[in-house]
């Protein structure tokens, strides 16, 4: 964690009468000389949403929060697991006491330094545990009193059920266990459907808020009263970076949508390109708490998304595949620079291929969770010939469009052409593949246009259903969408509109 902390302000985040119950406890037991300021409060909102709502309701906790709690105070938060609440902990400069319902569920917090987490479904228990960790902040007389009424198990906020029901979805109406309610978009906090939280990390605030290119508003000098995160944690452009046009296009759909990005010639930039449409959709439906998501499936290639800096800690998606077979749920990893958008990384050698179906299934789930699910896939023709190009054509069976990075030089289109023949993008009548849109990524150059490159080019227009021009150098999204210099930017927001247009069409 950052900073020096010489104070303590313990919140415990549980609903009332828990929360009013705990700070009692807490108070009551509270030394008569602490080694610093110390104070014990109970906020207007409990649980994961103290961390993630935005809007007016985070400026009210940003209130209560520069009136109740002293600065160079470390906040020590207390509360029940919640899905997707590991995934947010590590970036808070706060320490959090958290009880799991299954000693299993420890391991969601093992790699989280801040986190102090125990097996636990009672606020009483979690909050003794939390004193004990601080004992030159409490004096002894809790252990006592837990000793003689010993508390009642409470309900804990997690669920054996399945955590990505079928029946989520982007739009529309959505059954949600208890019924029926009109969702225009739903709000999701990693893959699980939350009434009233936006999912957007601490310190992240709405596009048409002012922001000091950091993490947050300034007030005489303070940041973001509430945003825990630090600075690197989270980098915000001043106002919104897509147009709304994408953003309603993102949304349209009531199931998530497939592209696979994938190229016969080498040196089209093919991770570059997968990682940016990625970016610029997650930025478009980020406000709306949904995520885009980036899928590596380039085989021994997978170096690529090291020197692209997509690093994350999430499991890969053979493991993700295996989580898949046997119902559980997985943690999601988001990338710190383009925080809706979530990696799902590979394992080396997975060129060898997966088990018959497991990409069908694994597609499914993903429509579920992700408004756009961007599949970084092999140079390969979809066929049966190799173990890659059979990872290609299982990709292409389940995916609503493919996205072709391209050279400008008549050699790099005419591989387009060859790709377009294919019969599993074409569409071929005797396996039954259907015909896939298809849009061109093409890299120009600064050098002389040739003849048989135009003519070549004319021809793809004609077959597909868009071509875009990229700049050729430099690609990469290595510092986030608000990073990327604004002409290759814009290229980048174009060709998300034409892939969004498309599938609207298709």
């Amino acid at each position: 964690m950052r900073g020096e902390f010489t104070g303590r302000a313990f919140i415990p985040l549980y609903p009332d009468p828990e929360a009013s119950e705990t700070l009692a406890i807490l108070n009551a037991h509270l030394v008569s000389s602490p080694p610093g300021p110390a104070v014990c409060l109970k906020p207007p909102v409990a649980g994961l949403a103290f961390i993630t709502t935005v809007g007016e309701v985070s400026r009210m906790l940003d209130d209560w929060w520069e009136a109740s709690v002293p600065e160079g105070t470390l906040p020590v938060l207390l509360m029940r697991h919640e899905p997707g609440l590991e995934d947010w902990v590590p970036v808070l400069d706060a320490e959090v006491v958290v009880g799991v319902q299954r000693e299993e569920d420890l391991s969601l917090y093992a790699r989280a330094t801040n986190v102090r987490a125990l097996v636990a479904g009672d606020a009483r228990t979690i909050t003794v545990h939390a004193m004990r960790c601080h004992p030159e902040w409490f004096d002894e007389g809790f252990d006592e009193e837990e000793e003689e009424a010993p508390p009642a198990e409470a309900p804990v906020a997690t669920s054996d059920l399945d955590p990505y029901p079928s029946s989520v979805r982007m739009g529309g109406v959505l059954t949600t266990g208890g019924g029926r309610r009109e969702a225009a978009p739903p709000s999701r906090v990693h893959g699980v459907l939350s009434e009233t939280a936006e999912p957007w990390p601490a310190g992240m605030v709405s596009p048409d808020r002012p922001t000091d290119g950091n993490h947050g508003d300034r007030q005489e000098g303070r940041g973001l009263l509430r945003s825990l995160a630090g600075p690197g944690a989270i980098g915000q452009a001043r106002g919104p970076l897509v147009p709304r046009e994408l953003v309603d296009l993102a949304l349209a759909h009531h199931t998530g949508r497939i592209v696979g990005v994938t190229s016969r010639a080498g040196g089209t930039r093919r991770t570059a390109i997968a990682a940016a449409l990625g970016v610029v959709y997650g930025e478009a439906v980020r406000e709306s708490g949904w995520y885009a998501a980036l899928v590596e499936q380039t085989g021994d290639e997978a170096g690529q998304w090291q020197r692209l800096g997509l690093t994350g800690q999430g499991r890969t998606v053979s493991e993700i595949m295996a989580d898949v077979e046997a119902g559980r749920r997985w943690p999601i990893v988001t990338w710190d620079r383009s925080p809706a958008l979530v990696l799902y990384p590979e394992r080396p050698g997975a060129e060898e291929g997966y088990a018959p179906g497991r990409i069908e299934r694994l597609a499914s789930r993903l429509r579920q969770l992700h408004c756009m699910s961007v599949v970084d896939l092999p140079g390969r023709i979809p066929a049966f010939t190799s173990a890659e190009a059979v990872l290609c054509a299982e990709w292409a069976s389940v995916s609503d469009l493919l996205l072709l990075p391209a050279r400008d030089d008549p050699a790099g289109l005419e591989e387009v052409l060859d790709y377009l023949d294919a019969p599993l993008v074409a569409g071929d009548e005797r396996s039954g593949a259907r015909p896939l849109p298809v849009i061109v990524a093409w890299l120009r150059s600064s050098r002389r246009e040739e003849p048989a490159a135009r003519a070549a080019l004319d021809v793809i227009r004609r077959r597909v259903a868009a071509v875009v021009e990229i700049p050729e150098e430099p690609p990469a999204v290595t510092g986030g969408l608000a990073a990327v210099e604004p002409a290759l930017r814009q290229a980048y927001i174009e060709l998300a509109l034409a892939v969004a247009r498309t599938l609207l069409d298709s």
